[in-house]
């Protein structure tokens, strides 16, 4: 759910403190609390900043594999290790 992690953001922004985290994020402190409030729609760049102002990484996965599909990419051999980022490169064809 997007206002989800938009007010959980908006929580941990205001425990470290707003000014400081706007200040990193590249925001205003009032735009920041417009955008991470309950009515907040904040813009992708203004989540990234935050994100990366508070230390945390956002990371994108597929929902659901659609049968059917081949990947365009494979996992390099040495990084399959369970939690671990993996390095993709294109799949041989």
């Amino acid at each position: 759910d997007p206002a989800f992690i938009t007010v959980a953001l908006g929580d941990i922004a205001r425990s470290i403190g707003m000014t400081s985290v706007a200040r990193q994020a590249g925001v205003t402190r009032e735009a920041l609390y417009k955008a991470l409030g309950p009515e907040g729609d904040p813009k992708l760049t203004t989540l990234l900043g935050v994100a990366k102002a508070l230390g945390i990484k956002l990371t994108a996965a597929p929902a659901v594999a659609r049968p059917g599909r081949r990947s365009t990419h494979r996992a390099k051999a040495g990084a399959r290790s369970k939690g671990r980022a993996r390095k993709l490169e294109p799949a041989r064809t």
